[in-house]
């Protein structure tokens, strides 16, 4: 059997990337191993576990969006292009400096950070994922360009394992800030 480039996770683990419980999760995998009873490379059984490529973990998610899906959107995506050359020592100081400042609006305040080189090779820039829905847009601006001259740019995340997928091509530096 040939394995394929990226990850491979265990059921149990599905958990925190899909928006079911374990049993349902169980369920879902009857119909998932006929679909792909004939593609090994992308699930196959490692002893008791299932082993399942991260290209297929899509066919986990949920049937059905709930109401909460529909209504809120608790994670945002920031952009920070800064004005001018800065190094990647110095956009870490500046998503320090804005967890800082936006640690009050919560208590449990989480930040995924990466710094990707540009096109051109030179200019840094930091894209943040923070578990602040997009309402907070103005607390976000204020935060980061309080250090810093920046184009800042503020969205929803949908889909976050998508994002990261994205995200995780070009990265120069990443790191996990929580309080």
């Amino acid at each position: 059997m040939k394995k394929l480039k990226g990850n491979y996770y265990k059921l149990n683990q599905l958990s925190q990337f899909v928006d079911l419980q374990e049993r349902a999760l169980k369920y879902r995998m009857n119909n998932v191993k006929k679909k792909y009873q004939n593609r090994q490379e992308l699930l196959y059984k490692d002893g008791r576990c299932w082993k399942i490529h991260e290209s297929i973990i899509f066919e986990f998610d949920r049937k059905r969006n709930t109401k909460r899906d529909n209504q809120y959107h608790t994670q945002s995506l920031v952009t920070i292009s800064p004005d001018g050359n800065y190094c990647k020592e110095s956009l870490k100081e500046v998503i320090l400096e804005a967890f800082e400042q936006l640690s009050h609006l919560r208590s449990d305040l989480r930040i995924r950070y990466y710094i990707e080189q540009g096109e051109r090779g030179s200019l840094f820039h930091v894209h943040f994922i923070v578990n602040l829905s997009s309402h907070f847009e103005n607390a976000i601006r204020r935060a980061c360009e309080h250090y810093i001259a920046a184009n800042i740019d503020v969205r929803a995340v949908f889909l976050e394992r998508n994002l990261i997928g994205y995200l995780e091509k070009e990265v120069r530096a990443k790191g996990f800030l929580k309080s």
